[in-house]
């Protein structure tokens, strides 16, 4: 495993729970919709830690890691689609605003979480062998 793997995972786990601390520490939507990010994002990271060698498939077995990567990204889906609904239906932003930042929003998510999915898909793919 590259040496950059391991605080690359991490520091996606803790940005995504440092970007939500204020979300994480309430009861409203915006909690359920931080906690959505921050399962996804765990979710995802496991599976993209097996890709590189750490015996996840061999300790918790193939299914587990498909049922961890299916919902890694039935999360973050999920977090984008309500992130973008809800950057849009604001009414204190234009047009214009929306668009971008709900754009942002999505890049944001695909960034943080995208290499992480791959690396999972690759090693469900590897495993099957």
């Amino acid at each position: 495993m590259p040496w950059w793997v391991m605080p690359y995972v991490a520091g996606t786990l803790a940005l995504s729970a440092w970007s939500h601390r204020h979300a994480l520490r309430r009861r409203d939507r915006d909690a359920a919709l931080a906690w959505t990010d921050l399962a996804g994002s765990l979710c995802l990271a496991l599976p993209g830690l097996a890709y590189w060698g750490l015996d996840i498939v061999g300790v918790a077995g193939r299914t587990t890691l498909a049922i961890l990567l299916g919902s890694g990204v039935a999360l973050v889906a999920a977090y984008i689609v309500a992130g973008t609904l809800r950057t849009w239906r604001n009414p204190r932003l234009s047009r214009r605003q929306r668009w971008i930042l709900g754009a942002i929003g999505i890049a944001v998510a695909l960034l943080g979480n995208g290499l992480d999915a791959w690396w999972g898909a690759q090693a469900l793919a590897q495993a099957g062998r």
